[in-house]
């Protein structure tokens, strides 16, 4: 919920309410070479995230990658983290994609 949204839900008067969820979200994972420590340099570059659907093609559970599949964006714009020696950890991306994300969150608000 925006802030506004939040604040309208604590002014509500008690009672009885009901709650209908449409479509819950669904997980998703990156597969990468396992990391020794969260805190070593890994490198650097740009992590560049577009958030959208995955349709058609397989799953190979065991390599995590699909074949054959489509993606189409959701429409909200393809965001980028620019790593550099101030955050090329796993921590430092962790904290990086972080703020960008509470930046674009704060700008839409």
């Amino acid at each position: 919920m925006h802030r506004s949204e939040c604040e309208r839900v604590q002014h509500r008067r008690a009672g009885a309410y009901s709650v209908e969820v449409s479509k819950l979200a669904q997980s998703q994972k990156l597969v990468a070479t396992g990391q020794a420590s969260a805190t070593a340099a890994i490198g650097a570059g740009t992590l560049t995230f577009d958030f959208g659907t995955i349709s058609g093609g397989t799953f190979d559970a065991v390599t995590g990658k699909y074949t054959g599949a489509g993606f189409a964006s959701n429409g909200a714009g393809i965001k980028t983290v620019t790593i550099d020696a101030s955050n090329n950890s796993l921590a430092g991306i962790r904290d990086a994609s972080t703020l960008q994300y509470r930046r674009e969150r704060h700008h839409r608000e």
